[in-house]
């Protein structure tokens, strides 16, 4: 068996053969959604910041989490400081490679920064998020990176390590949110960026090598016990043969999704929004209910609640959870039931009746008396391992959950209302997990939607490439968007834009497909359209695709090419209105043909960035600026009075 090396690889097997055998061999990986603080993440975010862009940075570390939280707003700003800082580095050298990939048949490895000396030399430079200097000081990376940047014809002068000292910052009690993010700053502040040389050791690169060899000749796999179990990703599935949180690849076959008749969701919203409601229009349910609210429920409902019996005197009590658990038992038996989904109603009152049943069963009053990570694991591990069984048994499973509002407070002192399921985070991280997709049921006004599209501020999210963002609570609505998106195959970019195939299986399927391209198109020229995803027809029966595009070609809309997109961030003023907006790179210019895009003005970043930052006014910021302007140019000594502006 050929092994490509790496030195992260190489050493987890030198550090503990058995983890590198879960990972690698046996490619287990976690489920699990990263804290806001997690190591890698952050690490991540840094480095993929110094690659691009602060901006892009941002929207990395948004996506990579479920919400944003004042915590992650934290973060979000030691990572942005430092980004500056090493970018201003940057700039002080000639670069000649950034994330430079190095790949052999037997290597594979990544060098953050080659930097030209202009002598026909080179520096390679590696980033670290880490205050850990010494550790990295023993490590072999950078002159295993020498050793084979050499053997590709470069000429390697000098070796380094750049280190952004990780803070951690605790919020005191007394101070409030605005005073501890000005003692971050002042904190990171006080900090250095370090430059660590590394001088080149031909012994380093022969431990190195010797590492190499161990692992290829090992078939044992044995476990080594060190400091690094408290923090090993596989540290359960060590100890107890199994862990929840962990997911085992499946053969590398492809499927065909469209063939894919269930999802796996998480529900959430406010009382009486119809969440339940919704469930019971799907055929052959179960319900699995905890609040008692099942008068308008037409499907079976097992009642999870305790049940006290007397016998005599003796009083006897099954706690709802030793019920929930029974049910399980009977359906992983029992496949003659007919169920084809279960629907967890509501899922943190079932993990709640978990949580008091094994703190009775081991005479605690809260999971803090069994010490620090060990009370929580005593009531949350028996919960997934029934949820485990649940997903094992086949089942379309749906998690309900009522909604917990909250708040988060941005740099400027912005407070943003957040929305996610009343579950405890870090639950609710591992319940994402095993769901296709978590919607908030939004009932604010007369029409009730599940919305699934992505935000910072409200925890929602889909495995599926849905049209809209916002699904009308319907069943047969519903399951028309996932047929939609299950449809959609494969994502192409064509001139700088996601053009989607979606494949046909019949003539009435393509005829549709291209009605629905056709109407597509009208929308977008007109500027109605929020999705501007244009697609493409593909037929994989016997009808002539040609003869197909050839009828919409002929129709008298205007094509979809003539339509603009911006090629850059572009941002626009409204005067009648006193509105601003902002168009992504890649997104469409067609409101500019409607009625009152039309009137848009192109303006540039700060004057975006004004009239956002005050609001409507007599004066457009383009105005107001180029006003000031003048007063300042026509007269430095006198004093300039600007155009009072009223804050929103």
């Amino acid at each position: 068996m050929t092994i490509r090396m790496s030195v992260s690889k190489v050493n987890l097997h030198h550090n503990c053969p058995r983890a590198y055998k879960y990972r690698y061999i046996e490619k287990y990986v976690s489920i699990k959604i990263p804290e806001y603080n997690d190591d890698r993440l952050v690490g991540k975010t840094l480095h993929h910041g110094l690659e691009t862009s602060i901006d892009e940075m941002m929207e990395y570390y948004s996506n990579e989490v479920r919400y944003l939280t004042d915590d992650h707003v934290n973060e979000m700003i030691k990572l942005e400081y430092w980004c500056n800082v090493g970018h201003e580095f940057i700039d002080t050298v000639v670069v000649l490679h950034k994330e430079y990939v190095i790949e052999t048949e037997d290597y594979k490895g990544i060098v953050d920064l080659i930097t030209d000396n202009g002598d026909g030399t080179v520096d390679i430079w590696d980033y670290k998020y880490s205050s850990g200097i010494q550790y990295y000081k023993d490590t072999e990376q950078m002159d295993i990176y020498k050793t084979f940047l050499e053997g590709l014809g470069f000429k390697v002068r000098g070796m380094n390590f750049i280190f952004f000292p990780k803070s951690k910052i605790k919020h005191k009690d007394s101070e409030s949110l605005y005073q501890f993010r000005q003692r971050i700053v002042e904190t990171i502040k006080a900090a250095d960026m370090t430059i660590l040389p590394i001088e080149f050791n031909i012994n380093k690169v022969k431990i190195f090598s010797q590492k190499c060899v161990n692992l290829l000749n090992d078939s044992t796999f044995i476990k080594i016990k060190s400091d690094n179990c408290k923090w090993c990703d596989y540290k359960k599935l060590c100890e107890n043969g199994s862990d929840p949180t962990m997911s085992i690849l499946p053969v590398n076959e492809r499927s065909d999704k469209r063939k894919k008749d269930k999802m796996d969701k998480h529900i959430y919203g406010d009382s009486y929004s119809g969440k339940s409601i919704f469930m019971d229009q799907f055929p052959n349910v179960l319900f699995a209910n905890t609040d008692g609210n099942i008068s308008r429920l037409t499907s079976a409902v097992i009642r999870l609640k305790d049940i006290i019996t007397t016998e005599g005197r003796i009083t006897k009590k099954k706690w709802a959870w030793e019920v929930f658990v029974e049910m399980v038992d009977e359906l992983e038996v029992n496949h003659t039931h007919g169920f084809e989904r279960i629907v967890l109603d509501l899922v943190e009152d079932i993990f709640d009746y978990c949580r008091l049943y094994y703190l009775d069963k081991n005479n605690l009053s809260h999971e803090s008396d069994a010490g620090y990570g060990k009370g929580w694991d005593l009531v949350r591990s028996p919960f997934l391992t029934q949820v485990k069984r649940l997903k094992n048994i086949g089942l379309e499973i749906t998690y309900i959950s009522k909604v917990a509002v909250g708040s988060v407070s941005q740099k400027n002192g912005q407070s943003i209302t957040t929305y996610s399921p009343n579950i405890n985070d870090k639950l609710a991280n591992v319940l994402a997990g095993t769901v296709d997709a978590t919607f908030y049921l939004d009932a604010s006004g007369k029409e009730r939607f599940l919305t699934v599209g992505k935000d910072p501020y409200i925890v929602r999210g889909s495995r599926f490439d849905f049209d809209t963002d916002m699904i009308k609570l319907d069943k047969d609505v519903f399951l028309k968007e996932v047929e939609v998106a299950l449809s959609k195959d494969v994502v192409k970019n064509v001139d700088g834009r996601k053009v989607r195939e979606v494949v046909a299986e019949n003539k009435e399927d393509i005829v549709e497909a291209a009605a629905d391209n056709k109407e597509e198109v009208v929308k977008e020229v007109k500027g109605t359209r929020q999705s501007r995803k244009p697609k493409t027809v593909v037929s994989t029966g016997d009808v002539d695709v040609k003869e197909e595009v050839e009828k919409l070609e002929s129709t008298d809309f205007e094509p979809l090419e003539d339509v603009p997109f911006a090629e850059t961030d572009m941002y626009f003023e409204h005067p009648e209105s006193e509105c601003f907006m902002i168009v992504k790179k890649g997104e469409s210019l067609g409101f500019l043909n409607s009625l009152s895009g039309g009137h848009c003005e192109e303006i540039s970043k700060e004057d975006y960035d004004l009239g956002m930052a005050w609001g409507p006014s007599k004066t457009s910021p383009s105005e107001e600026v180029k006003e000031v302007k003048e007063v300042k140019e026509e007269s430095k000594s006198e004093p300039t009075t600007q155009p009072r502006r009223r804050r929103r």
